[in-house]
């Protein structure tokens, strides 16, 4: 079902402003905040203190931040990194490179191939965080490099109909194998599947916008059914431990249709969306019209996704945000942006029933204030916001029992 966004906006609750913390100067002051959303019931497994060892509200991390040399200066002037979510291999030719070797044989792992992590940003990430304390984000790909583009899309009826279930079957049990064999408990993987898949047209669907490839519509249902077959063919090989994530990118609005049109129930643990507020967010106005997704840029809003983790069970997460930096797109209010952002992810379960279970933003850039005096500003903020234990003032547990 097409839901509008206004009436998107009457199913939850009482709309953006209650989703932000009273008494902080804003427009949120004066709302009622009575309405409150019953509380999310599923487990809270990201809650686990062991793989939290920032101490923060939540698990927070890193999207992308490639070197050691990044990881090491996050934690040293933000907190332990919590989480993170890193890619393997972007260019997979062949079913044999997506599934990370022969077929047949998922003891081995082909060079070059999306299993061949080591010296990867997501082998950079296992070997930083110790076994077990925090959380892998892959960043994994369903579809081989080009794939939806040569088929118009109609590759995804193949998937679908267990074409290629062999190949999914096997990357799941290298994704296994390279779990065990660094220590690590297989419940600490999450699988980012094809991100920002839906402004894609190599390994995502596209509808025709800003110059991508136009696939018919059908697509749409296309997708829904073959992530539904690609996860549970990734479970035959890795089990049940890890957790799935559907994340869209928060442009294109693909065909004008919603979120729900291209998500598949009962296949996901997780639902995320892309967060990039850019110069077109010059006010507090403009970030509000960019959570509920009325901002000009036609995109998808938070409070579309938060609807749609609720009428699933879900958590939310974002598993990749920052305020832009790059030229010509560059947040020239990104200390503010920081703000806000904290307050409405802290207060979102409270107001909406739907807990933020965790956050990655994106690029080392994050903490370089040489590049303009606004976001400059901004480093300062999030070091604010985003404070927790490092590694020089930490205490193990162990030494305060002793």
């Amino acid at each position: 079902m097409t839901v509008s966004r206004r009436t998107m906006m009457k199913t939850t609750g009482v709309g953006l402003l209650s989703l932000l913390k009273p008494g902080i100067g804003s427009a949120a002051s004066k709302a009622d905040t009575s309405a409150v959303s019953p509380s999310y019931t599923g487990a809270r497994w990201w809650e686990n203190p062991v793989r939290l060892r920032s101490g923060r509200i939540r698990p927070s991390g890193i999207m992308n931040w490639s070197s050691e040399a990044s990881l090491q200066k996050y934690e040293t002037e933000v907190a332990y990194v919590d989480c993170g979510t890193q890619r393997s291999i972007n260019n997979l030719p062949t079913w044999e490179d997506l599934a990370g070797g022969p077929l047949g044989k998922p003891n081995k792992v082909t060079s070059g191939s999306q299993m061949d992590w080591p010296g990867t940003p997501i082998g950079v990430l296992m070997d930083h965080i110790p076994p077990g304390e925090g959380w892998l984000i892959w960043g994994v790909w369903a579809m081989i490099t080009n794939g939806a583009y040569y088929s118009t899309g109609a590759i995804w009826q193949d998937v679908a109909n267990g074409m290629y279930d062999p190949y999914y079957v096997d990357l799941g049990t290298r994704a296994k194998n390279a779990l065990a064999a660094k220590g690590w408990p297989l419940d600490c993987l999450l699988l980012r599947w094809n991100k920002e898949f839906n402004q894609s047209s190599s390994y995502g669907i596209t509808d025709g916008q800003s110059g991508s490839l136009e696939m018919p519509v059908a697509v749409l249902d296309w997708y829904k059914a073959a992530m539904g077959r690609v996860i549970a063919k990734f479970k035959e090989g890795y089990g049940t431990a890890a957790r799935h994530i559907f994340s869209p990118a928060r442009n294109y609005r693909l065909f004008g249709k919603s979120l729900d049109t291209f998500f598949t129930p009962g296949a996901y643990d997780l639902i995320s969306l892309s967060y990039h507020p850019s110069y077109k967010v010059k006010n507090r106005s403009d970030w509000e019209k960019m959570i509920a997704g009325t901002l000009s840029d036609g995109g998808y809003g938070d409070l579309e996704a938060v609807a749609l983790c609720k009428s699933n069970g879900l958590p939310f997460c974002h598993d990749e945000w920052s305020p832009r930096f790059e030229t010509g797109l560059a947040c020239m209010i990104p200390a503010s942006v920081y703000q806000w952002t904290k307050e409405f992810w802290d207060s979102l379960e409270a107001q909406q029933g739907v807990p933020m279970a965790f956050d990655c933003v994106y690029h080392a850039n994050t903490l370089d204030p040489s590049l303009y005096p606004e976001w400059a500003a901004g480093v300062e903020k999030f070091k604010e916001l985003w404070a927790g234990n490092k590694p020089s003032a930490r205490v193990d547990s162990w030494e305060k029992l002793a």
